[in-house]
């Protein structure tokens, strides 16, 4: 915002979610855990860094899946599944596709906490836009949302 000389209130994110890990990338996790590190202890085998806005790894979906490039419908017995690493790219106009679900971000399952000055749940972070075949209400009757820590 201060090196274009945009007021940061007038910002939104445009988000695009990343294409699923490789099998090569998710063998060396497994490695990696094996050999006892913990995530925090490897570098992320993601793409290269952005030139604009920030990539965000680690969440999870509840309540459905991502099959590579929407959002379906989750397994049996697989309520909480990883989500890529998603891009959040700073911009004055968000553009929605017409299928988007407007998805809420939360940061754990509960999806509750106490109400801020802005009347939102102090649990709540932000919405992403998740391409879907599915119509937005579908999304919203199920209940999905992406939490950031999916246990205690």
């Amino acid at each position: 915002s201060r090196a274009h000389g945009i007021p940061i209130n007038s910002l939104t994110f445009e988000t695009s979610v990343h294409s699923l890990a490789s099998a090569q990338e998710e063998e060396a996790k497994l490695a990696a855990e094996q050999a006892g590190l913990n995530p925090s202890m490897w570098t992320y085998p993601g793409p290269d860094v952005p030139g604009a806005g920030i990539l965000v790894h680690g969440l999870s979906l509840d309540g459905g899946r991502w099959d590579g490039c929407n959002v379906v419908e989750a397994l049996p017995g697989k309520q909480v599944t990883p989500l890529p690493e998603i891009h959040f790219l700073p911009t004055q106009e968000a553009r929605g596709r017409g299928q988007d679900y407007e998805c809420p971000m939360y940061r754990t399952l509960e999806r509750c906490g106490e109400l801020n000055e802005s009347g939102l749940s102090a649990n709540f972070i932000t919405s992403v836009n998740l391409c879907s075949e599915q119509s937005p209400s579908h999304w919203v009757t199920r209940g999905l949302a992406i939490v950031c820590q999916t246990e205690d």
